[in-house]
């Protein structure tokens, strides 16, 4: 296992995306840190939201967890996350990229819940 914050998962996560920037998708919540995991449950009119606590391919880091790893907890920041999945995930991320001609995804501040408008 290996500790990280759920932005470092994100920018690795060949799931993650960001709404605001896919004309295809009918909103944008969550600030942009959607989630296109099939076994994402947090959605918001179908657009899944990536959460840290909502995270199919990782587990929330508690305050042990961060003690353990020589981090300072902050709540619903840090994510568990076996080796191989992180491998896994880059690597989706790298194939997504090699075969689309779509900006990526920025990294975007705050993680509360936006409102979700309608694209125009």
């Amino acid at each position: 296992m290996q500790i990280m914050t759920i932005n470092e998962f994100a920018n690795q996560c060949g799931y993650f995306y960001n709404a605001e920037l896919d004309p295809e998708a009918p909103c944008a919540p969550n600030n942009g840190y959607n989630c296109r995991h099939p076994k994402q449950v947090e959605k918001h009119n179908g657009v899944g939201c990536c959460f840290q606590w909502s995270c199919p391919l990782a587990i929330p880091a508690d305050e042990e967890d961060c003690e353990k790893y020589g981090y300072e907890y902050d709540e619903n920041e840090f994510v568990l996350v076996e080796e191989a999945e992180v491998e896994e995930v880059a690597e989706r991320k790298n194939d997504q990229k090699a075969g689309s001609s779509e900006s990526p995804c920025r990294k975007r501040g705050g993680r509360r819940e936006g409102n979700c408008q309608q694209d125009v």
